[in-house]
């Protein structure tokens, strides 16, 4: 295998790869689910949601 085949098999490797791990981060944002990375919990919200959680705590 020469560099070029090596360079492009890394290549698609990696577009596959971030390819599952979107449609992991996208499917749990649809679902209100967190992404377990390295044990932590993350939750992803889109604007409207942070916007709302930004407010409940000024007014606290």
């Amino acid at each position: 295998m020469n560099m070029t085949d090596e360079v492009n098999t890394f290549y698609g490797g990696m577009v596959a790869g971030i390819k599952l791990y979107r449609k992991k981060v996208v499917l749990a944002h649809r679902n209100h689910e967190p992404i377990r990375i390295d044990g932590k919990l993350y939750y992803i919200q889109n604007a409207k949601e942070r916007l709302q959680d930004m407010i409940d705590k000024v007014w606290k």
